[in-house]
């Protein structure tokens, strides 16, 4: 994938700076990512910017610099967008048009840059903190920064793909952010360049990081004041009438009856493309080995290995006993990537139709394996979704190598109702396999939340997939009318007077397990956070909901993407002319 700003013929233009700044608050991370090119041409020029979007983040806001002049991106649907920007660059106009140029790439056409001029792109970025432990985790994959070496002048050889002119390195490239209610930050990643001071006019603390390469991602590890931040969250925007509610819990399953073996079915995909030559063959083989090694004795269990065509290990699934698990053991030593290209439709459909005949009283789970993107996403994606006995099967990715395509493998595994990981280039693969594992091995449990408040809020989206230990974030959208008898901040002060110190408000979890069992659990959640403006929350609620609506309702994504200002599959930025100010297309 290549990023960064390039002419049209695909050269470089040289990237001078790159700042990192952002707000650390609960359990979201509201970033700006700014990057400076310089045009050292001596015409104008028509580039384009290319910026990759991990799996987790939208693109909330996006603005250009030129000189002391600020350009601010305004989101339209698609055509309406185009039209803009084309009318502008025919005009002679500076110009901007900002839009998806894939699933997981956010491209900008620079229409008429200046000769010897900067252009900055600021990109405003929501995403969600992870977790690990009791601590939070901010994981920032330098994915995103183009790619550089040192130049020739210092290493004596370049292979940069950006050219980095000469100058001090660590004042060009940091990163400074504000974390709020954090009680301790470290950082495994960069301990010996983390700056930690407090900041007491917000009552938090700033991170601050000099680059000396971008090469290793920015980790940070933040024990917040509550282990692992459970609770309430609320954000208010007054000029949209809303307020988005997040809440935070880890969910624990009661134990259920031990599962008999023979009630398992294991079928694992394994990607033998000619794209998984090397080190990526070599750790999809040692996950593949330890999924196998980790299996109940007496589950069924087979292995398919595809590229342009597929083979499986046996003619169908087998118990797993000594025996088979030497056959499959040999069988995954021989395998490498020589299979062609990457044709995942046919081998999936095969195991999903298979499944159809013997198996009627077993629940299968498939994992998939692959580093590639495909030509047909959207169809092995519908083929997962519309699966025979869906409340039998799912489906779990695992993406192989860095640069595995984010859309397909966290597609997939939305689709068939399982979890997807990704395993960088170099990375264990033992935590990864130990988690989808575990998974795999726990009931589909389906749950919507009731929102015990006293006015109307619409769950987005209305049910989701959960498992035991993991962290659970379900999203509410509360439209506030003039004419409703109570407002969110009316009740929550009510709230605090009546609590007297902590305020709590009840949740009510309904689950359904595929076997029809039912269960209910109310949960009284603190209020942990609550701010006003169209932020990280209402965004991240937006991204949940686009993750639900079929690209073939156009019209509702386009509505979801203008009201919520960011970018989709059928909504863009435009910036034409110049403007003062700082407000951005998500406000």
């Amino acid at each position: 994938m290549t990023i960064g700003l390039r002419t049209r013929s695909g050269l470089p233009i040289p990237l001078k700076s790159v700042n990192i700044s952002g707000t650390l608050k609960a359990i979201t991370a509201d970033l700006q990512i700014v990057q400076t090119f310089v045009n050292a041409e001596s015409q104008p020029i028509e580039a384009i910017f290319s910026f990759p979007i991990e799996e987790g983040c939208i693109i909330r806001s996006f603005q250009v610099f030129i000189g002391e002049r600020q350009i601010i991106g305004e989101i339209c649907p698609n055509r309406e967008a185009r039209n803009q920007y084309d009318d502008a660059v025919a005009s002679g106009d500076t110009a901007y048009l900002g839009e998806l140029g894939g699933p997981d790439l956010f491209t900008c056409q620079v229409g008429n840059l200046p000769p010897g001029g900067e252009a900055s792109v600021r990109i405003g970025m929501a995403m969600m903190l992870g977790t690990e432990g009791e601590s939070l985790l901010f994981n920032f994959p330098m994915t995103m920064i183009p790619k550089y070496s040192r130049s020739k002048t210092e290493t004596g050889e370049s292979d940069h793909d950006i050219s980095i002119p000469p100058g001090d390195f660590a004042d060009r490239f940091s990163m400074d952010l504000i974390l709020l209610n954090a009680s301790q930050i470290t950082s495994p990643s960069h301990p010996d360049t983390l700056m930690i001071s407090l900041v007491p006019e917000t009552q938090g603390q700033r991170a601050q990081l000099r680059f000396n390469e971008l090469l290793t991602d920015v980790v940070l590890h933040i024990t917040p004041p509550c282990p692992r931040d459970l609770g309430l969250f609320l954000e208010t925007d007054a000029q949209r009438g809303t307020t988005a509610v997040a809440a935070s819990l880890y969910w624990q399953i009661p134990p259920l009856a031990e599962t008999p073996p023979s009630s398992l079915e294991f079928v694992f995909l394994l990607d033998r493309s000619g794209s998984m030559i090397g080190n990526r063959i070599e750790s999809a083989k040692s996950a593949l080995r330890l999924f196998l090694r980790s299996l109940p004795q007496g589950s069924y269990v087979n292995v398919v290995g595809f590229g342009s065509t597929f083979r499986s290990v046996f003619p169908a699934c087998r118990p797993l006993d000594d025996e088979a698990l030497g056959q499959l053991d040999r069988a995954v030593g021989w395998m490498e990537a020589d299979l062609g290209g990457t044709e995942i439709h046919a081998p999936l459909q095969a195991v999903l139709t298979r499944a159809k005949e013997p198996r009627k009283d077993r629940f299968q789970s498939i994992f998939l394996l692959t580093d590639g993107a495909v030509q047909d996403t959207e169809q092995v994606i519908s083929l997962i979704r519309t699966r025979p006995h869906a409340d039998s099967s799912r489906v779990f990715a695992i993406g192989v190598g860095t640069g595995a395509s984010m859309e397909l493998v966290h597609g997939a595994a939305r689709a068939g109702d399982g979890r997807a990981e990704m395993i960088a280039d170099g990375q264990r693969v033992q935590p990864v396999v130990t988690r989808q594992l575990k998974r795999s091995l726990q009931p589909t449990l389906r749950v919507r939340v009731e929102w015990n408040f006293p006015f109307p809020i619409a769950s987005v989206p209305e049910e989701q997939i959960v498992f035991a230990g993991e962290r659970a974030v379900f999203y509410g959208l509360v439209e506030q009318h003039p004419d409703a008898p109570v407002g969110v901040h009316a009740w929550l002060a009510l709230l605090r007077v009546q609590a007297g110190t902590e305020t709590r408000c009840s949740v009510t979890l309904h689950g359904a397990r595929a076997d029809g069992a039912r269960s209910a659990w109310s949960h009284r959640l603190a209020v942990r956070e609550v701010s006003s403006g169209a932020g990280a929350i209402h965004a991240l609620l937006a991204k949940r909901k686009l993750e639900t609506i079929p690209d073939t309702h156009r019209a509702e994504i386009e509505e979801w993407g203008v009201r919520f200002g960011v970018v989709t599959r059928h909504t863009s930025f435009v910036a034409g002319g110049l403007c003062e100010g700082s407000v951005d297309g998500g406000t």
